[in-house]
């Protein structure tokens, strides 16, 4: 194979590659820079505000630590008309009412 036909293919692969680079290698810096930025931030954090931190990044994640005993929104409606029900069939207690009762305790 004649030289003159193989380099203009290794060109173009090269010239790719970089082209590619260059497009990386910004991302690549921005993340390095907000990793860094981070870092510097979280370590300002006392204890407490370190754990409640990462709390809220694995519940982003839907790794959350504590597993919720979360109900649905079918549940949660159905709950709210069974209140609604028992109050309005009196099935309630007055803040008169409980003012009262508690200064009998």
């Amino acid at each position: 194979m004649p030289c003159g036909k193989t380099l203009p293919m290794a060109n173009e692969l090269w010239l790719k590659n970089i082209k590619f680079a260059e497009t990386l290698i910004p991302i690549i810096m921005k993340e390095q820079a907000i990793n860094q930025e981070f870092k510097f931030y979280f370590n300002l954090l006392s204890e407490d505000q370190k754990e409640s931190l990462l709390s809220m990044m694995k519940s982003f994640l839907g790794k959350s630590e504590k597993k919720t005993n979360r109900i649905s929104i079918e549940q949660y409606n159905k709950e709210l008309e069974d209140a609604e029900k028992r109050i309005n069939e009196g099935q309630f207690v007055t803040h008169e009412s409980l003012k009262e009762e508690a200064l009998k305790w």
